[in-house]
């Protein structure tokens, strides 16, 4: 049953004060990666980021993302150089699936459909966007599609262990690391001619971590 707007509202204020007071706390104790308030700051620093639209001058000062996740990294990125103007967009992955992100402009002004292999505990629908449970190798949607597509650290995911964390579908524990090609292939195809397609992965020293792996 759908919540009453009013009601729902008053949630996500109290949640959202709750968050300001576990984030203050967490740096107090020193903002010691994925302890208690680690989240609530995570998505505190990067709210701030995606925001303010100086990402270029922070991501190279000391400081910047300082003990959190690459996550910073990739969203300030990705929303720093994604066209403020209507399209339709593909989140390819499901990474952009998260309140913070999908309610900034450049998202907001798109038709989003967000591609992933299972469902997740949170999805906006109410905002307009369209969700697709699938495998993005075989994907159901034509090519030449969409105007952007977001393809943010699911890459190093593709053709292994996806139970560890996506699915429960013992099919998806897969030991196949070189069909990332292929749905690099998949993804090309799907961009309109002029469009974008924006892409993450960890980058570093070679090693296949087993449901995940790190390009060199």
């Amino acid at each position: 049953m759908m919540m009453p707007q009013p009601i729902a509202w008053l949630r996500r204020r109290a949640h959202a004060a709750r968050n300001v007071r576990v984030s203050q706390r967490f740096q107090r104790d020193g903002c010691k990666p994925w302890t208690a308030g680690y989240d609530a700051y995570k998505w505190e620093s990067i709210g701030k980021l995606i925001h303010t639209g100086d990402f270029d001058e922070r991501v190279g000062s000391e400081r910047f993302g300082y003990r959190i996740d690459e996550r910073i990294v990739e969203y300030g990125w990705l929303l720093s150089r994604l066209d403020g103007g209507p399209g339709v967009m593909l989140d390819a992955g499901s990474t952009l699936n998260h309140r913070t992100i999908v309610n900034h402009p450049s998202i907001r002004s798109k038709r989003l459909f967000i591609s992933t292999l299972a469902t997740e505990g949170q999805a906006f629908w109410n905002l307009g966007i369209s969700y697709v449970y699938e495998d993005l190798r075989e994907t159901c949607f034509r090519e030449e599609q969409f105007d952007a597509i977001a393809c943010i650290s699911t890459l190093e995911h593709v053709g292994l262990d996806n139970t560890m964390l996506y699915t429960s579908n013992e099919a998806r524990r897969e030991t196949s690391p070189d069909d990332y090609l292929s749905m690099i292939d998949v993804l090309r195809s799907r961009i309109r001619p002029g469009g974008v397609l924006y892409v993450t992965f960890p980058f570093g020293t070679f090693r296949n971590h087993g449901w995940f792996q790190v390009f060199d």
